[in-house]
């Protein structure tokens, strides 16, 4: 007589899932980029089934921009490397045959995948694999690590990297990882948790269709809330559309609740880079003013920088509330931007940092920068040279306005973005096909949206333009190192 051999409801669970883990399979990826404009210039897969790897693919990618001198220095990848390479467009299809089927696994999935994800929707190819990041399961795994960063942890873990920042060589680490938390006990608890599908479409409005909020991509740009007769409720910005409206129908403050319910469709318009869907999201409201966007963020600039002279009758340089100044040199939003603002103009016209509220008068100035005295406090000469060396700077700040072009990410990598700003005053935005030859000014005017400047889209560009960000200016058309 045969003997019948019962299962609980948990081991058919555990025995079922046992199975799926068993039958998936995995890649391990990494990629390098250009920095700042996301062009992938290498590419990793190293393809796990199990706990065995299957094989590993390498490939420099052709990201057709010169690198920045950084992303250079760090990966040591250079312009001539590349020269030669395939663009991304002649391999997307090898690429997606090596991934599709299988778990995106990466060291910080949410940068990798989106990355890849756009690059391949670009060439017209359709990506939504199952992911997992290797840092997230890190974090149950071995909890309470100080840094979960991919060469701190090797390093703890006792796991050397053969070409640290390099894609193949932050793949293979990352895939020894893998191999290590594969064995541990815990792993198909956390493996299970990590691979169900988000729970944010529970939280989606009543009124609101699915297919409205699965439509949204992740990438950056401006959103709209309408209601059902199509009226715009409110605009807003994001990195990650999706990520960012879902983070509305999570909210708890009853405002939020009120305009959610009210909530019938979704649109979006993509912007390739923050910096212009910050733009786009302040011309938007300024045209439409919706209802829920009359607490919007103020970027008017609160500070400004003076002149005035002291009892020495040196003319000095500082920085105050700009309601207190009567006719401000520059204006700006932080004291931050003040200080370096101060500071450049210190460097280029060798003033003294006393005199230009950067130390204390107690300080000797060759403290600040370049350790080399000013020329006034080694006595080279007086205070009337000092103060026209001072008025000298002053009057630069207005006569060394041009027409300059700030140089961004387009919306895919067939394009590239821009913003224009002639004579230091914002004049519009465009977006720019890759294949289109631009040489002057009035070639790039074809592609120009213009749009009229106001305080706080010229506060968002000087912020911006504090950081070292790629532009040219006219006539001569370049990309700035």
């Amino acid at each position: 007589m045969r003997k019948s051999i019962y299962y609980s409801y948990r081991e058919v669970l555990f025995i079922v899932n046992q199975i799926i883990q068993r039958l998936m399979k995995y890649a391990i990826v990494d990629i390098e980029t250009t920095g700042k404009t996301q062009r992938i210039t290498e590419i990793a897969i190293v393809r796990y089934k199990d706990n065995q790897k299957l094989d590993e693919y390498v490939q420099l990618i052709n990201p057709e921009q010169r690198l920045p001198y950084f992303i250079t220095q760090l990966t040591g990848i250079t312009d001539d490397m590349l020269l030669d390479a395939p663009t991304f467009k002649e391999v997307a299809q090898e690429i997606f045959e090596r991934l599709n089927g299988y778990v995106f696994v990466a060291h910080h999935v949410n940068f990798d995948l989106p990355i890849v994800t756009k690059h391949l929707a670009a060439c017209g190819i359709t990506f939504k694999p199952k992911k997992m990041c290797t840092v997230r399961l890190s974090r149950q795994l071995i909890p309470g690590k100080q840094s979960y960063s991919l060469g701190k942890l090797c390093k703890d873990l006792g796991i050397n990297i053969h070409g640290r920042h390099r894609a193949l060589g932050d793949a293979l680490a990352t895939g020894r990882i893998w191999e290590l938390f594969y064995d541990n006990p815990n792993f198909q608890e956390v493996f299970e948790k990590a691979l169900k599908p988000t729970k944010g479409v529970n939280a989606l409005p009543a009124n609101l269709p699915l297919k409205d909020f699965e439509k949204l991509p992740e990438t950056p740009g401006v959103y709209y809330f309408l209601n059902k007769k199509m009226e715009i409720l409110y605009i807003g910005k994001a990195i990650n559309l999706k990520k960012r409206v879902l983070t509305h129908f999570r909210s708890k403050s009853k405002s939020k609740i009120t305009m959610c319910r009210e909530t019938a469709h979704l649109d979006f318009v993509e912007s390739g880079t923050e910096l212009l869907a910050l733009i786009m999201e302040n011309l938007a409201i300024k045209k439409h003013w919706p209802r829920y966007n009359r607490a919007s963020k103020n970027f008017s600039p609160r500070l400004g920088i003076t002149s005035f002279k002291n009892r020495k009758g040196i003319t000095q340089l500082g920085f105050n509330q700009l309601r207190l100044i009567s006719q401000p040199i520059a204006e700006f939003h932080s004291e931050g931007e003040c200080i370096k603002f101060l500071t450049e103009l210190c460097m280029d016209y060798n003033l003294c940092p006393k005199y230009c509220q950067l130390v204390g008068a107690s300080a000797r100035c060759e403290d600040y920068y370049l350790h080399i005295p000013c020329d006034y406090c080694q006595e080279e000469i007086d205070e009337v040279e000092y103060n026209k060396r001072v008025q000298t700077a002053i009057e630069s700040t207005h006569s060394d306005l041009k027409t300059e072009i700030i140089e961004l990410a387009g919306r895919n990598v067939e394009e590239s973005s821009f913003v224009w700003i002639e004579k230091g005053l914002f004049r519009g935005y465009g977006f720019l096909p890759k294949e289109e030859s631009v040489q002057t000014l009035e070639d790039l005017e074809k592609f120009l949206v213009t749009e009229k400047s106001n305080p706080e889209i010229q506060g968002m560009l000087n912020r911006f333009l504090t950081d070292k960000y790629n532009t040219f200016t006219f006539p001569t058309m370049h990309q700035a190192n």
